[in-house]
C-alpha cells in the first residue's frame, strides 16, 4: 500500500463499512484467509452476533492491520448469515448433510483432503456477469475438478456473453469471500446453474457453506431437490 494510502487509511473502502467499494480492490485469498484465521467466531443460531463498533477502536483506519480486521469482522458477519440461512433452509427440508468445521482453506484440492472427501465431490460454485445484462448473474456449480465453459453457461441462460465476477462484485453480490460461495442462490438476479455430473459422480456433494473455516457435505438428491438448479452441461472439455 502506497503511504498516500496508508495515511488516509480509507483507500477502496466504503467509510464506516469495513468493506471494498464496489469495484474497489479487495483482499486477496492470502489475505483473506489470514484474516479468517482471526476471525471471531459465529454465534449459535438463536442469537444474534455482537460485533464491536468500528469508533471503538482508536486509529483503525490508520493502519492496514486495522483495515484487515475491520474487513475480517465485516466477512465474518456476511459468512455467518450466508452459513445459518443454509443451515436452517436444510434443516427445515429435511436435508440428510453434516456440517464440518475446519482450518480456513479455499483451495478445492486441500480442502478435499481436510474433508476426507473427493475432489470431484466439491461443488464449485463460480459467479458469472451476465455481460449484456447490468445487475445479472449466472452460479455456475460443477465438480471441483472440472473447469468451467463460460460459452456453454451463456447458452444455458440465453445470454450473448458472461465472464467472472471479479472480488469485489462476488462478495457484494453473494456476501462471501471467493472460494466460500455456496452452490445456492437465494438472490433472484442470480441464476443457478450446475453441471449434471457433480450429482452423477457421487451420492454427496461438499462446498464451503458461506464460511471458509465451514463445509457442508450434502446429499446430492436433496440439494437437486432444494437448490432447484438448471442442471446442464457447463464443463470445458478436455484438450
Amino acid at each position: 500500500m502506497d503511504g498516500a494510502r496508508r495515511a488516509s487509511g480509507t483507500a477502496g473502502w466504503d467509510a464506516g463499512q469495513g468493506r471494498p467499494r464496489r469495484g474497489g480492490k479487495g483482499l486477496s485469498l492470502a489475505e483473506k484467509l489470514r484474516a479468517h484465521r482471526q476471525r471471531p467466531p459465529c454465534r449459535a443460531a438463536s442469537s444474534s452476533p455482537s460485533w464491536p463498533e468500528p469508533q471503538a477502536w482508536p486509529g483503525l483506519a490508520d493502519s492496514l492491520s486495522g483495515l484487515m480486521l475491520f474487513g475480517n469482522i465485516w466477512y465474518a458477519r456476511e459468512e455467518c448469515a450466508v452459513f445459518e440461512r443454509l443451515r436452517k433452509m436444510l434443516e427445515a427440508g429435511d436435508a440428510r448433510f453434516r456440517v464440518i468445521e475446519h482450518p480456513a482453506e479455499g483451495n478445492s484440492h486441500k480442502v478435499a483432503e481436510i474433508r476426507g472427501t473427493e475432489v470431484g465431490q466439491g461443488a464449485k460454485a463460480m459467479l458469472c456477469r451476465v455481460a449484456d445484462a447490468p445487475g445479472q448473474f449466472v452460479l455456475a456449480v460443477l465438480p471441483g475438478d472440472e473447469r468451467v465453459d463460460f460459452a456453454k453457461v451463456a447458452a444455458a441462460v440465453g445470454a450473448r456473453k458472461v465472464k467472472l465476477a471479479d472480488a469485489a462484485d462476488a462478495e457484494a453480490a453473494t456476501g462471501c469471500v471467493i472460494g466460500a460461495i455456496p452452490p445456492f442462490s437465494f438472490d433472484p438476479s442470480i441464476r443457478l446453474v450446475a453441471d449434471p455430473q457433480l450429482l452423477a459422480r457421487y451420492r454427496e456433494i461438499a462446498f464451503n457453506a458461506g464460511r471458509l473455516d465451514a463445509s457442508i457435505v450434502l446429499d446430492g438428491d436433496d440439494y437437486r431437490r432444494l437448490a432447484r438448479p438448471l442442471l446442464t452441461d457447463i464443463r470445458k472439455e478436455s484438450a
